[in-house]
């Protein structure tokens, strides 16, 4: 009999799990992030008060048969500040026969959101009609019109940094040709090395760079907001993130923070997520110096790919500059599960993270 309960995991079994669902989804066919242990305990499970509050998931017997999870974030809404939920991870083992399980699931998830009186979830849907997420949550949306908001699309920012590796890898001709493009000009080959100005970050960082991450959400109608513990973890945790400073040649000071995460397409792609950038004053060059020391030490990672959200927080005069090209906007920025006396915003300016 399978029970629907709070995930009790360290994270190696969520990631075994997704990671099976997500490739017999998509696997050779569509692109898809790959989340390992590392990534889910850095996100999920790193020591904050209530963090398993909305860790959603059915066991059969002692193992894993599902899951869909949601961290607790902290949200500015067209100026007003509401508590409410970032998602992902929503994976049924493709061996479990329950056509159930998946709106049983979705259904706890819910009723947790109204208990904790959370006022959204915000997440972010694969926007290609063929796709198995885009075909169930546009159905969703159809029979609970109330619970679900297709807000927009979004895109990214993609910068290759191994060409040679990621034609390899690549799903589409077209794809490749641009691999290959970025391969023979030389302006888009990774930096040698980070300016001097640049170093890595210390913990004692953390209070100048709060009113950075703060100055993000800026002039946005729907932004993620960090409190100081959520923003210390999202800085440096257990080696996992990686966080760079510019704190030099007399310079405003600046951080850039990224991390890595694979990416399934013919074949795994090695890629660095880059979620925070900023500066005081804002700087359009020391943020360019910032991105440019960071794609080195990516490259020194060996990694394929770095890419970023086509947010207002990676604006076009930073990005063009250093290599980065615009990805069409292929994904669908959802709110699920919203509380019904919420205006909700359209998102034209959103500040927040891939999840």
């Amino acid at each position: 009999m399978i029970e629907i309960r709070t995930y009790e995991g360290n994270g190696d079994d969520a990631a075994e799990l997704i990671g099976r669902a997500w490739r017999a989804a998509y696997g050779g066919r569509f692109w898809c992030p790959v989340w390992d242990a590392d990534y889910l305990r850095w996100q999920l499970l790193p020591g904050h008060p209530g963090e398993r509050d909305f860790l959603v998931a059915a066991y059969d017997g002692r193992k894993l048969a599902g899951c869909f999870f949601a961290l607790r974030a902290t949200f500015r809404v067209r100026g007003t500040e509401v508590t409410g939920t970032m998602g992902s991870w929503f994976s049924i083992d493709p061996e479990i026969r329950a056509p159930r399980l998946g709106m049983e699931i979705i259904e706890e998830l819910r009723r947790r959101h109204v208990e904790h009186e959370a006022a959204f979830m915000l997440a972010v849907v694969n926007g290609d009609p063929a796709t198995v997420a885009h075909r169930f949550w546009t159905t969703y949306a159809k029979l609970f019109p109330t619970q679900i908001r297709l807000v927009r699309r979004i895109g990214y920012w993609i910068r290759i940094l191994d060409s040679a590796s990621v034609r390899r890898k690549c799903l589409h001709r077209s794809e490749r040709l641009c691999a290959g493009i970025h391969g023979i000009i030389p302006f888009l080959r990774p930096p040698r090395g980070p300016a001097r100005s640049v170093r890595e970050y210390r913990d004692s960082d953390l209070d100048r760079c709060a009113p950075i991450v703060s100055a993000l959400s800026t002039n946005t109608d729907l932004s993620v907001t960090f409190r100081r513990d959520r923003l210390a973890t999202q800085l440096s945790w257990d080696g996992f993130p990686r966080t760079l400073v510019h704190d030099g040649n007399g310079g405003p000071f600046g951080l850039i923070n990224y991390h890595r995460i694979e990416l399934l397409g013919g074949d795994v792609v090695s890629a660095a997520l880059v979620e925070l950038l900023g500066c005081e004053g804002g700087s359009m060059r020391v943020r360019r110096c910032l991105l440019r020391s960071a794609m080195a030490r990516m490259a020194v990672e060996d990694t394929d790919i770095a890419f970023a959200l086509r947010i207002p927080a990676f604006p076009a005069r930073v990005m063009i500059p250093s290599g980065f090209w615009p990805v069409p906007q292929s994904e669908h920025l959802v709110i699920v599960f919203p509380r019904p006396d919420l205006e909700l915003p359209p998102a034209a300016r959103p500040f927040m993270l891939f999840r």
